[in-house]
C-alpha cells in the first residue's frame, strides 16, 4: 500500500524546490488537475491526454512515465499496481528551460491559443519550476522507494505529444480556475517575502509575511501531531537552505537546524508546535543578525572563516594575524568590535560546537570529542562545554543520543 505519511513528509520536502506531488485515484477523475488543470481549460475535452479510465488503467504499473506536453512542460508519472489500489502519482509540471516571452510566443503559436491568455499564460508558467527531467526522475524514483513496496523498472516510458487541436484556442480562465491560480500564486509569494526577510535578518518582515503564509496555505493548524512534526520539519528545512548562499556559515545554520529538530521531536503538544514556525523565523532572523557575514568586513569575514574551516587547529591570534597577513592587536580590536567575542572566545566557541556535533551525531566518546577539536585537557574542556550549553557534555551525549 502507499505509505501516505511518508508521501506527505516527501511531498513538503520537494516543495523547497517547487516540485509538486499530486495523487489521484481510481477512476481517475481528477487527473486532469495536475497540471492545474491549464490542458482542460485550453482544450476542453479535446485534450490529448485525457480523464479517462481506460486510458489509465492500461498504463503499465511499475514504470515511470516522462510527458512531454505541446504545452512546453514536462510531467512524471507512476500508476500502481491494481492490489495496491492503482493510484497515480504525478510529479510535476516543470519546465526544462526559464520562462521568456520566445517560449510563450512558441506555446501560444503552437497551440492556437488566443493572444488573451498571455497574462495568465505566464503567471502559470512562471510559477513551475525549471529542473532538469533526470532530476525528476531521480526525485520519483527515491520516493516511490519508500512510498510502495511495488518493484520499479529501471526503464522510462516517454510520451512527446507534438499534434494540434483542430480549431483555435480563445476560451478565458473559468472564475474557479482563476481563483485556484490566484491563491497559488498569493501563498508563494508570501513564502517568497518571508524567506527573502529572514535571509536578510529582517525579523518584522518575517513574522508579517509568516502571518500571511500561514493564512494561506493552511499549514501548522492541524491537531495532529505527527502531520505538524512533518511540516515544522521541512519549514525548519526551508528556513535553514535559504540561509546557504552564504550568508551565515554551515556551523551556525546547522547548529540551530539541529537543536530546532530536537525540539520539534521532544515536544508533545499540539497547541505549542502551531505557535513554533514564529519561533524558527526569530531565531533565523537573530542568527544572520548576529553571525551574518554581511555585517563583518572583508577582515573578519576571512578571520571567521580561516577559524571555522580549521576549527581543529591551535589557533591563536598571533596564528591568525600572520594567516591574514595583518597586525595581531589591530586584528584583536577589529574582531572584538564586530563580533563581540575575542578571537580566543570565539575559537573555543566554534570548537565546543563542533564538539557537540560530533557528540550528538555519532557514537564517539566525551574525550575522543575533546580531541577531535583540539582540547588535551578534557576537564577545561568539560568546563567551557558546560559554560556554553549549560549541561556537561557527558549529559549532552545522552540527552542527544538516539
Amino acid at each position: 500500500m502507499l505509505r501516505s505519511e511518508y508521501l506527505d513528509f516527501a511531498r513538503e520536502l520537494l516543495h523547497c524546490v517547487n516540485l509538486n506531488i499530486t495523487e489521484v485515484t481510481p477512476p481517475y477523475d481528477d487527473a486532469i488537475f495536475f497540471d492545474h488543470g491549464l490542458r482542460s481549460l485550453l482544450e476542453g475535452e479535446n485534450h490529448s491526454f485525457h480523464n479517462s479510465a481506460e486510458e489509465y488503467g492500461n498504463i503499465e504499473a511499475g514504470y515511470l512515465y516522462s510527458v512531454h506536453s505541446r504545452l512546453g512542460y514536462v510531467t512524471v508519472f507512476y500508476r500502481l499496481p491494481q492490489e495496491e489500489g492503482g493510484a497515480i502519482l504525478f510529479f510535476g509540471p516543470f519546465l526544462q528551460e526559464a520562462v521568456s516571452d520566445a517560449f510563450l510566443h512558441k506555446v501560444i503559436r503552437e497551440n492556437g491559443i488566443s493572444e488573451k491568455l498571455w497574462d495568465m499564460l505566464h503567471l502559470y508558467y512562471s510559477e513551475l519550476p525549471v529542473l532538469l527531467e533526470s532530476t525528476v526522475l531521480k526525485a520519483a524514483r527515491s520516493v516511490l522507494a519508500h512510498c510502495t513496496t511495488a518493484v520499479l523498472q529501471k526503464e522510462v516510458v516517454r510520451f512527446v505529444f507534438s499534434g494540434k487541436s483542430d480549431e483555435s484556442l480563445s476560451a478565458l480562465p473559468t472564475p474557479a480556475h482563476q481563483f485556484s491560480m490566484e491563491l497559488s500564486e498569493k501563498t508563494a509569494n508570501h513564502r517568497r517575502q518571508m524567506l527573502y526577510a529572514v535571509r536578510s535578518g529582517d525579523i518584522r518582515q518575517a513574522i508579517t509575511w509568516l502571518e500571511q503564509y500561514i493564512r494561506s496555505s493552511g499549514l501548522f493548524k492541524s491537531n495532529n501531531l505527527p502531520q505538524l512534526r512533518q511540516e515544522l520539519w521541512m519549514f525548519n528545512a526551508i528556513c535553514e537552505c535559504v540561509l546557504r548562499n552564504g550568508s551565515v556559515h554551515p556551523l551556525y545554520r546547522q547548529t540551530l537546524s539541529r537543536e530546532v529538530t530536537k525540539e520539534i521531536e521532544r515536544c508533545q503538544s499540539a497547541s505549542r508546535l502551531r505557535v513554533m514556525p514564529l519561533r524558527i523565523v526569530e531565531r533565523y532572523c537573530a542568527l544572520v543578525v548576529n553571525h551574518g557575514f554581511s555585517s563583518y568586513s572583508s577582515l573578519i569575514k576571512k578571520a571567521v572563516d580561516y577559524i571555522d574551516m580549521n576549527v581543529e587547529e591551535n589557533i591563536t591570534l598571533r596564528m591568525l594575524a600572520e594567516r591574514l597577513n595583518r597586525n595581531a592587536s589591530y586584528l584583536s580590536t577589529c574582531f572584538k568590535k564586530e563580533t563581540g567575542l575575542t578571537v580566543t572566545q570565539y575559537v573555543h566557541a566554534r570548537k565546543i560546537e563542533k564538539a557537540a556535533w560530533l557528540l550528538s551525531s555519532s557514537d564517539i566518546s566525551v574525550r575522543q570529542a575533546a580531541l577531535q577539536v583540539g582540547f588535551c585537557d578534557a576537564g577545561y574542556f568539560s568546563r567551557l562545554f558546560k559554560a556554553q550549553f549549560g549541561i556537561s557534555p557527558q549529559k549532552y551525549a545522552k540527552r542527544n543520543s538516539g
